[in-house]
């Protein structure tokens, strides 16, 4: 007997030979298959999460250090740090509730708690500190900065700028600066009248002010370097003399 749809013999079950339904065994398999990608999926996404944790003191580091260095890409790689120190607060976030949710369902309770705490560990690794990664990178910087550049020699360029009054966006005047305060690479140049607060270099401006300050203190001028909310640093003094 021929099946309507096609030359296919009919078994004595109803079914012709090529419409066989699917075993049990086959859909089981497939159900595994499926939860064993699940399962891969879940780890893999656990263990990224953790590794953007990790990683976050250290891009906060590396963006103070480039602020302040000011390599010539440095502005590409303060944005990339800025960005995945943004993302790693929902990842941990998102991490997290995988995790609980694996821990009240009793999917793979041992290793979530396992990844949980360690989750947990990093967070508080770097949020306790607060931003002394990025304060302390910023240190590092000047310190390489102060490698190349004579910082009392930037002192008498702060002097020369207030003298000439030259001050504003460092691309419409570049012609016009001292060597020293373009390897600085300010983002603005300040210049006041007073000569107790003779030149301010900005570097950063907005929501986080830092850069250089040059002012008066008794018969010398120091050159100070700050940055917003956190202690700075004198890296220069000059007698008034000198001016």
């Amino acid at each position: 007997m021929f099946s309507l749809l096609g030359p296919h013999f009919v078994s004595e079950g109803g079914f012709s030979d090529g419409m066989m339904p699917r075993s049990g065994n086959d859909a089981g398999g497939k159900k595994r298959r499926e939860s064993i990608y699940l399962r891969l999926f879940s780890i893999l996404l656990l263990l990224m999460i953790l590794a953007i944790a990790a990683a976050e003191p250290f891009l906060r580091y590396a963006s103070g250090y480039a602020e302040v260095y000011r390599p010539k890409n440095w502005t590409t790689i303060r944005a990339y740090c800025f960005y995945d120190v943004i993302l790693c607060f929902p990842a941990i976030f998102m991490g997290i509730i995988v995790c609980v949710i694996q821990i009240v369902t009793g999917r793979r309770r041992i290793f979530s708690i396992i990844i949980l705490l360690l989750l947990l560990i990093v967070s508080f690794y770097y949020a306790l500190p607060g931003q002394d990664w990025y304060s302390n990178g910023r240190f590092k910087g000047l310190e390489a900065l102060g490698r190349e550049v004579d910082f009392n020699h930037l002192a008498r360029d702060c002097l020369y700028l207030h003298e000439k009054k030259i001050e504003g966006y460092p691309p419409d005047i570049w012609d016009s600066l001292p060597e020293t305060v373009k390897r600085v690479n300010p983002k603005y140049i300040y210049v006041n009248d007073d000569d107790t607060w003779p030149t301010k270099l900005e570097m950063l401006g907005g929501f986080d002010h830092m850069g250089f300050d040059l002012f008066k203190e008794n018969d010398e001028y120091v050159l100070q370097w700050y940055q917003e909310f956190k202690k700075g640093k004198v890296v220069a003094r000059l007698p008034v003399k000198e001016k």
